[in-house]
């Protein structure tokens, strides 16, 4: 993913419609975060990031805007927790992607 990113890039790829932002009703703030990141980063890239730095801090800093939170609520986030696993697989059967199997 690249780094640098102009304003109307992060509306036109980072904005969160009203039908994903009902995927977030009961998590906490770091699962909110979590899953729009992977959510977004996944549409964009069609993978889902391997560690955080492979995120744009500016990209943080646009979905924690919408969001209402702080960016720091990422560092909360337990990328490989069984969260993380659970929301990848819900974004997964959203957006019609298979896990590969390595097969």
């Amino acid at each position: 993913m690249k780094y640098s990113w102009r304003e109307e890039e992060l509306v036109e790829y980072f904005t969160l419609s009203s039908d994903e932002l009902k995927y977030l009703e009961n998590k906490t703030s770091a699962g909110r975060i979590g899953f729009s990141i992977l959510m977004k980063f996944m549409q964009y890239e069609g993978r889902f990031p391997t560690f955080i730095n492979e995120i744009p801090k500016s990209v943080i800093n646009f979905i924690a805007n919408q969001l209402d939170l702080s960016p720091n609520e990422i560092h909360k986030y337990n990328w490989k927790g069984r969260e993380a696993k659970q929301q990848r697989s819900k974004i997964r059967e959203l957006y019609g992607f298979k896990k590969w199997s390595g097969e």
